[in-house]
């Protein structure tokens, strides 16, 4: 039985971006995550271990909000190569990260990135 775990709106703080002051004053990041696996083993068993741990998600995004990067994509591919290496019964990973007042002119609530990690391309560098 294929089944989806997804944690969402994950608020983080962090420094991300190409301009310095972005590394200086930071803001705030909105993550969603979405993991898709088959859930037969944990339905059965009732165990922690046969399925995702989304207390270990939830570390994972906040450790990795808390690593500077110029581009939020490199943000959203680490948390996804964390993921599947934490959890090797996924079949699918998908990340989006949106970054909060983002420093363009004009009104823009956000601007966000999407990745999507499968069986076929898992990201495990």
């Amino acid at each position: 039985m294929i089944g989806k775990i997804k944690l969402e709106e994950i608020k983080c703080y962090g420094y991300h971006g190409c301009m310095e002051e972005e590394g200086i004053l930071g803001t705030e990041y909105i993550v969603n995550i979405e993991l898709e696996l088959n859930l037969v083993n944990s339905i059965l068993s009732d165990k922690l271990e046969d399925t995702v741990d989304y207390v270990k998600v939830n570390s994972i995004v906040k450790k990795e909000i808390d690593k500077r990067s110029k581009l939020i994509e490199t943000v959203c591919g680490n948390i996804i190569k964390k993921i599947n290496t934490e959890f090797e019964n996924l079949i699918s990973v998908l990340v989006e990260i949106k970054k909060t007042s983002p420093p363009i002119k004009g009104n823009v609530k956000n601007v966000s990135i999407q990745l999507k990690s499968n069986k076929n391309n898992i990201i495990r560098f």
